[in-house]
């Protein structure tokens, strides 16, 4: 008993994890930048956002490269 309800709690914890990270993942390009107003281009994937969806950006990282002797 404790087996099967361990396994279906996991298995319920995966499913609903899993959906929600695939579900807020989007590739876009930056269009245009106008004042306080970005213009973002995602393709065909734009279909699955609604106007006044709230967003997380992340900048691109400048990161230098370290040489080894």
């Amino acid at each position: 008993m404790r087996t099967t309800f361990a396994f279906i709690f996991v298995m319920l914890l995966s499913v609903f994890t899993i959906n929600s990270a695939l579900a807020a993942t989007l590739r876009c390009t930056v269009e245009q930048v106008d004042g306080e107003k970005v213009i973002l281009n995602c393709g065909k994937e734009a279909i699955k956002m609604e106007p006044g969806t709230k967003v997380k950006v992340k900048t691109a990282s400048t990161t230098t490269a370290i040489e080894g002797c």
